[in-house]
């Protein structure tokens, strides 16, 4: 009996121990300024997670413990050194994934890498080759040296239970052992069960997130699918009666601001454009000179914000009026996707000639569905490109889909039309055919804004620039520099640019606004006003609108206007920003996550 209870008391103070060095190694690595108390406090307020994590891999071994007393076998330790081996290369697969992937993230690993291992080339596109090469062989050596430290210091051969009163009552005594697990399991007696939250003791938040266990915060994202319904606010009258006092009524275009009748349009979506690179914008690390150009004759809105925080929430945000819910990207829903409204299919409508390029993977995050849900019958990306040209690591490089945007453009017959494109080349990591800065994230910025110069130079030259009117968004922002805060209102802020010949007015407003306001805003210019299938959007083409900045977080909203400041965390459950008088910012973000709450249930 001793040598089978001290296994168990060796097996959980190994695991124990491989959480509590992982999160110290976490601290160092990502950590500044911190104190010995920060490690301390750390260590403290996530031991209960740990344990609730050591329970749930001590079930087995348990179990085996008691199939052990009637049969010490071969095959019984080779089931054990299977699952040993199993749990060790799983475990520290997802703490060293966590590790690098906060660095680009600002939060533990979730559910959200599921959406990305779909595909998996294009989800290790992030990384150069040489390093995913490194890490594959550290994770080696690391599982490697685990499973000989456990069967050194851990794993016992059990001596045989010989007589049957012996074997019952030691049955009965691990069953109860096996039960009792369901304690740290559940996280206690409290009302509440065991969730990423009970982490959280700290108003700074890297310390809160340095608590959680990732294997923990990954598991229990892909297993608790209800917390993401949760967003239940108001009645349904009232409910109603807020959303409708969310879009403002606009009835004009401020006169002379379209030159002409049906517009061509260019749409670009521009990779991790944030404000902290754009010049135009007031950066401190400007690295966009051409763009800053040719804002100078165009449109440019200087306090627009991403409603969230990457590509696959950033789409629906643009092209259907439709953020993410902070647990949920509507690309994990591919069913839901063809339900969501989406301003081109209104082009479309309307005659319009609609086309996508992209020079990476189509199908990545489900996007090939996606647009082809919103009419985009025409998909050009790298499947149809010279594979002379997927020099990128995640495909083509923006100056060769530039070109094709260029050509496409030149050989286009119908008229009117729409032409998306989404460019590539800004995103992890960073592996672009020019050299400006040292800096890898500003000198992939610089090189598609090179990018954008020659392409904008290029169209001016021809006829078809008087009837052209081209768009400029980012997709998301980006946490640079990096010590921002996950909900830092400058992580979201973005520019949105419209030029081209067709356009009759330039300069800055300054007006606030997000990405859910394309959506009426390009509506309008086909004489159209207040689509009802886009109640969250505003029409800026309308000067007497007045629109605030939104954006959706990890498990936060913030909304903003120029005198007041409002951001929600909820997994610290309390607002993180109150600036001003916030009761109306508040209710905002209340209705449009029950709006999106209700959207997502209605699709089910």
């Amino acid at each position: 009996m001793l040598q089978r209870f001290y296994f168990l008391v060796k097996h959980t103070l190994f695991f124990i121990t491989i959480f509590i060095f992982s999160k110290i190694s976490f601290l160092f690595y990502h950590g500044r300024d911190l104190k010995i108390h920060d490690f301390w406090d750390v260590l403290f307020h996530g031991f209960s997670m740990d344990l609730t994590v050591v329970a749930y891999f001590t079930v087995i071994p348990c179990l085996l413990i008691i199939l052990s007393l009637y049969n010490s076998g071969q095959l019984l330790y080779r089931v054990w050194n299977l699952y040993n081996i199993l749990i060790l290369a799983l475990s520290s697969m997802i703490i060293l994934g966590d590790m690098e992937l906060y660095t680009h993230w600002g939060f533990r690993i979730d559910s959200s890498i599921m959406l990305y291992l779909e595909s998996p080339l294009d989800a290790f596109a992030s990384i150069p080759f040489w390093q995913f090469l490194l890490a594959l062989v550290i994770w080696m050596i690391i599982v490697y040296l685990l499973y000989r430290l456990y069967t050194y210091l851990v794993f016992t051969k059990f001596r045989p239970i010989l007589h049957f009163n012996n074997k019952l009552w030691l049955t009965l005594l691990f069953l109860l052992i096996t039960s009792s697990l369901f304690l740290p399991i559940r996280g206690g007696l409290s009302a509440s069960t065991m969730n990423v939250g009970r982490a959280f003791y700290s108003d700074n938040m890297f310390l809160n997130h340095a608590a959680v266990n990732p294997c923990f915060s990954l598991f229990s994202s892909i297993f608790d699918q209800d917390q993401n319904f949760k967003y239940d606010y108001y009645s349904e009258t009232e409910y109603k009666k807020l959303l409708g006092e969310l879009k403002q009524p606009s009835a004009q275009i401020d006169s002379m601001i379209i030159e002409t009748d049906k517009p061509n349009i260019v749409f670009v979506i521009l990779e991790s454009f944030a404000s902290s690179v754009i010049g135009s914008l007031d950066s401190i690390y400007p690295a966009t000179p051409n763009f800053d150009r040719i804002a100078q004759d165009g449109l440019l809105f200087t306090n627009f914000y991403a409603n969230s925080y990457r590509t696959d929430r950033g789409l629906t945000s643009i092209l259907s009026a439709t953020p993410a819910m902070p647990n949920v990207s509507w690309m994990k829903y591919p069913a839901k996707l063809a339900t969501l409204p989406a301003w081109p299919r209104v082009f479309k409508a309307e005659g319009y000639d609609l086309e996508m390029i992209y020079g990476g993977d189509i199908d990545f995050t489900n996007m090939r569905m996606y647009f082809n849900s919103m009419g985009f019958d025409k998909i050009t990306s790298q499947e149809n490109i010279d594979k002379k040209l997927r020099t990128a690591n995640w495909g083509v490089h923006d100056e060769y889909t530039f070109d094709i945007l260029h050509q496409k453009i030149k050989e286009q017959k119908k008229q009117p039309y729409l032409k998306l494109f989404l460019t590539l080349s800004s995103h992890p990591p960073y592996d672009v055919p020019y050299k400006k800065y040292s800096d890898l994230v500003l000198n992939s910025i610089a090189y598609t804004d090179s990018c954008i110069g020659t392409f904008i130079d290029e169209i001016k030259k021809t006829s078809e620039w008087n009837n052209l009117l081209i768009c400029f968004v980012a997709d998301h922002g980006m946490l640079y520099p990096s010590d921002m805060k996950q909900y830092d209102i400058q992580r979201f802020r973005i520019p949105f640019l419209i030029t081209g010949g067709a356009l009759n007015k330039t300069g800055i407003d300054d007006r606030l606004a997000s990405q859910m306001d394309i959506a009426q805003t390009l509506i309008s210019i086909t004489g159209s006003f207040d689509n009802p299938e886009f109640p969250l959007s505003n029409n800026l083409l309308d000067s007497t609108i007045h629109s605030e900045g939104v954006f959706i977080y990890k498990n936060g909203i913030g909304v903003v206007r120029d005198s007041a400041q409002y951001i929600f965390d909820f997994d610290l459950n309390k607002a993180v920003v109150t600036n001003g008088s916030i009761d109306s910012l508040k209710t905002r973000g209340e209705v449009i996550l029950q709006y999106l709450d209700h959207t997502l249930k209605a699709k089910n």
